[in-house]
Formats: structure tokens, sequence, C-alpha cells
């Protein structure tokens, strides 16, 4: 069975069967932050960096920063990342569910623009219900 800790430092580290624990990468405030080395990381079928599906989907923090050896920084919301993520999972390799966001598709201000119009529709739909309710 997989299992996800967190340290008291904020360190997150995965533990798989019959594997060495692996660190996920560090939770500071509201960011997890994580380092992918593009020549090992990058998914070259889709140019794509891979996260941990159950970590994301469970997870306390707001945006992901991921670092990369030539010192750029791709950002992106947990929400955005899954709700336009692709789902892979390399069980054969004895990996975890993996869910994938294309290069092209971190931003922040594209996933913050993303999530300010999720929530105006959630607005919108819930005081069209209240609405209803009342008759509106």
């Amino acid at each position: 069975m997989n299992e996800i800790t967190l340290t008291k430092t904020g360190d997150v580290i995965l533990h798989l069967p019959h594997k060495k624990p692996r660190h996920l990468g560090t939770i500071r405030g509201d960011t997890f932050w994580c380092e992918r080395i593009p020549e090992k990381h990058l998914l070259k079928v889709n140019s794509s960096y891979g996260f941990n599906y159950d970590f994301l989907r469970t997870g306390q923090f707001r945006f992901v920063c991921v670092f990369l050896p030539s010192g750029k920084v791709l950002e992106t919301t947990r929400e955005y990342l899954l709700a336009h993520g692709s789902f892979l999972h390399f069980s054969r390799q004895g990996f975890e569910r993996q869910i994938f966001l294309k290069v092209r598709d971190f931003g922040l201000a594209q996933a913050m623009l993303w999530e300010a119009i999720q929530n105006q529709a959630k607005e919108r739909k819930a005081m069209e219900s209240q609405q209803l309710v009342l008759g509106l």
C-alpha cells in the first residue's frame, strides 16, 4: 500500500511497497515546491510533468511550483492541475497513480483566471438555486 508522510519540516515522502522512500517535494505555507530534471522526469510523449494524484487530490495547499535546473520555475494551482491534467498509471513499473500536466499548461495567471471563472459559475448556480427555492 502506498503511503505519503509529511515531516515536521514540510518534506513530502512517498513510501511504495518494496521501494526506497522517495522525496516528492516540500510544502511551505500554501505552496508545494518540487524539483524536476527534464531528462529524467519530462514525459516526452506529451511534454508533461507527473505528480502523485492522491497527494494532490487530498492536499491542503493551493499552489504548485516546479523548479527546473535552468532556473525556470513552472507555476500553477493544485485545482487547475487536477482539472487539466491527464492520468497515467505505471503500476507495472512500480509507480503510483500519477497525473501529468503539459508544460504549456503551466502558468499562474491562467490558473488563477480559470479558478476565478469556476468560482463565479458556482456562485451564479447557488444564486439561481436560491431564487428557485424562494420562488423568484
